[in-house]
Formats: C-alpha cells, sequence, structure tokens
C-alpha cells in the first residue's frame, strides 16, 4: 500500500491479461517488453535491493513466471490501432 500511495498509481494486471485488454480495445500489439525497473529503479531502497536476489533468480528461469510471482516489473507495448 506505500508504494501506491508514494507513486499515484499502481495497475496490477498480468502480461497476458494487460495485452488481453489491449487486444479488445482495437489495438495490434507490435512489440512488448518489460523495462528492467525491478533493478533500474532510481530510488531503490534496502527492501528492494534485497528483494533483487530473488527476482534475478527466478527472472534467469522464466521472466514471465518471476514477474507475475514476484512482480516489481513494468510491461512496455508498442502497439496501433486497428
Amino acid at each position: 500500500m506505500l508504494v501506491r500511495t508514494k507513486v499515484g498509481h499502481i495497475h496490477y494486471f498480468t502480461k497476458r491479461l494487460a495485452l488481453a485488454l489491449l487486444e479488445d480495445c482495437g489495438y495490434d500489439m507490435l512489440k512488448w517488453c518489460y523495462t528492467g525497473a525491478a533493478f533500474t529503479s532510481p530510488q531503490r531502497t534496502w527492501k528492494l535491493k534485497l528483494a533483487s536476489l530473488p527476482r534475478r533468480l527466478a527472472y534467469s528461469m522464466s521472466k514471465d513466471w518471476g514477474v507475475r510471482f514476484l512482480g516489481g516489473e513494468t510491461l512496455m507495448v508498442v502497439a496501433r490501432a486497428l
């Protein structure tokens, strides 16, 4: 809850749900990627730094799985209206 209050906007979507929602709204996905926000945020607290180790391990096995269960990422999508 602190992060939501601090940032002002947090959206809880899985990659699959976010892409399906954009498709339902009439967009064609050209490309998508995770931004790496979990490791490049400029104001990383000690808690975020501590969470980096399990995230890196999980992401190395399966990025989608790691993001879904450990969070910490932002999905960037390039899309065009149909």
